[in-house]
């Protein structure tokens, strides 16, 4: 709605602007009466725009400054969180799906793709004592993916992993572009108008997003590491 109401008044300058010209210049062909026409003409068109736009405009939310610092802190904190071997009810926020898989065999592959970035995926693994179970528990952790304030986790496709046949594939995505107009079309005008956003844009400069499988394995089945991408609970 930002991006309406930004629309809205800078119509209704530019007819005050139009105005201040007619009478400054003393223009004979602008009669009063036909100022007012124009005035009414310029919001009755800001308004058709309003009631148009507020259909058929869906933008996203833009994350606050506080947010955007919050989630640059979790994602190296949810890491260690996990690599420790501890639950916290505030990284468990991240938890995205919890799902499970069994090997038929006292072993399984993970097989990572080639060039896959470590740094935006990785995999945890911790051993429990269960000598009757070959089933193995799995989370995945996504840290928001965000760009300048924006969150577009929920519209990218973000599935690494796959099991099948006792591999566990950990797959490289696809590159997905994206549009900023569309998550926020009067973000440029704003940004132009207050220049007093300067420091919030300098934590928007940061771009989050990490996804993170984290494995509950009985000890007795061994895991075969094909490119030493997997880290042990310490």
């Amino acid at each position: 709605m930002m991006a309406i109401f930004t629309m809205f008044i800078l119509i209704a300058f530019l007819a005050i602007v139009v105005m201040a010209l007619t009478k400054l210049t003393g223009s004979k062909l602008w009669t009063f009466t036909m100022n007012q026409w124009i005035v009414i003409g310029f919001l009755a068109l800001g308004l058709i725009s309003m009631g148009v736009l507020s259909f058929t405009a869906k933008e996203e939310e833009r994350l606050s400054v506080e947010k955007s610092k919050e989630i640059l802190e979790d994602e190296s904190q949810l890491w260690n969180v996990l690599l420790d071997g501890e639950t916290n009810a505030h990284y468990e926020g991240y938890l995205q799906k919890e799902w499970r898989f069994e090997v038929t065999s006292d072993e399984f592959r993970v097989i990572p793709s080639t060039g896959i970035d470590l740094f935006k995926v990785g995999v945890i693994a911790e051993r429990r004592e269960d000598p009757n179970s070959n089933e193995i528990f799995a989370k995945t952790y996504v840290i928001p993916y965000q760009v300048k304030g924006f969150d577009f986790t929920k519209k990218a496709s973000l599935d690494y992993f796959e099991y099948v046949d006792n591999n566990l594939f950990v797959n490289q995505i696809r590159p997905q572009e994206f549009k900023f107009h569309q998550f926020y079309p009067g973000s440029l005008i704003l940004n132009q108008i207050n220049g007093d956003l300067a420091k919030e844009e300098e934590y928007y400069s940061f771009y989050t997003g990490r996804t993170i499988l984290f494995l509950n394995v009985p000890s007795h089945v061994n895991i075969i590491d094909e490119s030493d991408f997997i880290y042990y609970v310490r």
